[in-house]
């Protein structure tokens, strides 16, 4: 019994282990030939050809920093800003990774959501629309750290007391 144990172990291994594709075989006959050298970097998505390994679909691999919180200044101030950071940015050739945000353009008072105070978002000093592109870092520059400077700055004076907020939200893209 162990002996057909062992024997089924190891016809299992030999029909597991990987087997070297080779392109061709060189004799006297035919004695040179040519094989394709590649090196990929990047998240696989598709494995189109598993025996053509420079045929995958490969995206990029990228880090993108975003602040916790960003306060916003009074009216006619300048905002505190937080930095929105992009690095180790790889991403395919004749690409762009996009940084976005969207947001409402109104905080809403804690106590009472209904109350409402007006405000912008801003990226280095300039008012920004939701849906803005605030970072964007082009292929080809995976040592670069790109940053944008991104504060709020109400746009009414506010009529209660309180703490207002609301969310922005950023997206990445590259395309």
């Amino acid at each position: 019994m162990k002996k057909i144990i062992v024997v089924m172990t190891l016809i299992m291994a030999f029909c597991l282990s990987s087997v070297t594709a080779f392109a061709g075989e060189l004799n006297e006959e035919n004695p040179s030939g040519d094989t394709t050298v590649f090196y990929k970097i990047g998240n696989t998505d598709n494995e189109n050809n598993p025996d053509d390994p420079t045929d995958d679909e490969i995206s990029g691999t990228y880090a993108v920093q975003i602040p916790a919180y960003i306060e916003a200044a009074s009216k006619q101030q300048v905002p505190v800003t937080q930095d929105v950071i992009a690095k180790n940015v790889m991403i395919p050739y004749g690409t762009t990774l996009n940084v976005s945000v969207e947001y409402e353009k109104m905080l809403k008072l804690k106590d009472n959501t209904d109350i409402t105070v007006g405000y912008t978002l801003q990226a280095d000093n300039e008012n920004v629309e939701s849906g803005s592109v605030v970072v964007s870092v082009p292929a080809g520059t995976p040592e670069s750290i790109t940053k944008s400077a991104i504060g709020g700055v109400l746009t009414e004076d506010p009529a209660y007391a309180g703490v207002y907020s609301n969310i922005a939200t950023f997206a990445i893209s590259v395309a």
